[in-house]
């Protein structure tokens, strides 16, 4: 039997010796004997990007990282390889997690600082941006009260795929902002999959919208005929929600509310910035206060604009979110949402599966392969960059299969 470690040694000899296809043959034969070979991929994906092989490179790239992240060199890679293919935003997404990784090495803040470059010449590439549009006279907010609008200098509308307009700091330091610009549209594989499953007459609830693409979006998708509430305690986000709102022609659709939803009403101080990770952990950070809202006044105090089934509900909380879970509120369970929660350190898969264990809500991610979604059995193994995951109850579950939504 041929062994894939001589191959392996032959096939680094032959790259380093200047001789790429023979190189590339030998990769490829380690790969036939072994499938998840994270250096054959790595090295395989290297061969591809220099060739100008851009897709089939950066997979190869992610795929030795998927299935090694401990290896910082695979992170710093396809950082790199991002960069070349012009996706900054993505560059920088997979330094963020290389970070949070742990990932402390002397090429880390070089890199980083030749993709906030490339950044910034994106605008003047002809990339989909527009500056702050003037406000209409008079603009309704989503109260529906006349609200005064001022146009600011430091924000610019970056127009999606979809056609959905979102208001965005003109600032490096933004992810949403870096991402918008240069993807078009946001990072997550489950926002198309929510697309998919939102249809003309449904309702949905997004806490904890920030920018707002998943509640623009999906308001967008209603056609009119349906309801979206949006929560974001963030002044400023919450402010650009608005202008949002009114950007998009969606003050019949989408109703946008500053408050967090927490199972105690009050006020709370919340981080007033959502911003990248900056080199001092100390610096661009600070706390404002901000209402919270119960699901019971929500839904039962006049706040929640429809009678409709509320269908979806998109649960990014933050600090909330785990209390959220564990005292899922009977206002939204009696509804039976599919819910998409957000998985971060405040709130682990397993927190997430033992507060839902007691309420018959097992969870799901999302196959993007399949664009469906396939229980998720606690203790199996995510990506590493698998940041939601889905519940819902087995009623839910049932209508979703019916639609090959779930698998």
């Amino acid at each position: 039997m041929t062994d894939s470690r001589e191959l392996l040694k032959q096939a680094i000899e032959h790259q380093r010796g200047g001789r790429a296809e023979a190189a590339e043959w030998l990769y490829r034969a380690v790969l036939a004997l072994d499938a998840d070979h994270a250096e054959a991929h790595h090295n395989l994906g290297i061969i591809e990007m220099e060739r100008g092989q851009i897709d089939s490179g950066l997979d190869h790239l992610q795929r030795a990282l998927d299935l090694d992240p401990e290896v910082g060199n695979y992170w710093l890679t396809l950082a790199e390889a991002l960069l070349i293919a012009k996706r900054p935003g993505q560059a920088l997404d997979v330094m963020d997690r290389a970070e949070e990784a742990g990932l402390d090495a002397p090429e880390v803040g070089a890199l980083r600082q030749r993709i906030e470059e490339a950044f910034k010449a994106l605008p003047q590439q002809g990339a989909a941006v527009d500056d702050a549009s003037p406000q209409l006279p008079g603009a309704v907010s989503a109260s529906g009260s006349p609200e005064s609008q001022t146009p600011s200098s430091d924000q610019m509308v970056v127009t999606l795929g979809d056609g959905t307009r979102v208001k965005c700091p003109v600032d490096v330091r933004d992810r949403a902002t870096y991402i918008l610009v240069e993807q078009g549209d946001w990072c997550e594989p489950e926002v198309s999959f929510v697309r998919r499953f939102i249809e003309p007459g449904m309702s949905a609830l997004d806490v904890g919208a920030s920018h707002g693409v998943y509640a623009l979006s999906l308001a967008r998708r209603m056609g009119g005929r349906g309801r979206v509430v949006a929560l974001e305690p963030i002044r400023a986000a919450f402010e650009r929600l608005e202008q949002s709102l009114v950007e998009n022609a969606l003050q019949d659709t989408l109703t946008v509310i500053r408050a967090g939803l927490s199972n105690i009403a009050g006020e709370v101080d919340v981080g007033a910035q959502a911003r990248r990770k900056p080199d001092n952990a100390d610096a661009d950070c600070g706390l404002e206060p901000a209402p919270m809202m119960t699901a019971k006044e929500l839904m039962e105090g006049g706040r929640w604009p429809t009678a409709r089934r509320l269908d979806f509900v998109r649960l990014n909380a933050g600090d909330q979110q785990l209390d959220i879970l564990r005292h899922w509120p009977r206002e939204l369970s009696e509804h039976s949402p599919l819910v998409m929660l957000r998985i971060d350190s405040g709130c682990s898969v397993n927190d997430a599966a033992k507060a839902l264990a007691g309420f018959g809500m097992p969870l799901f991610r999302l196959v993007p392969s399949l664009g469906a979604l396939v229980e998720y059995e606690l203790g199996q193994p995510l990506d590493p960059g698998v940041r939601n995951l889905f519940t819902c109850t087995r009623e839910r579950a049932e209508m979703l299969f019916r639609r090959g939504l779930i698998v």
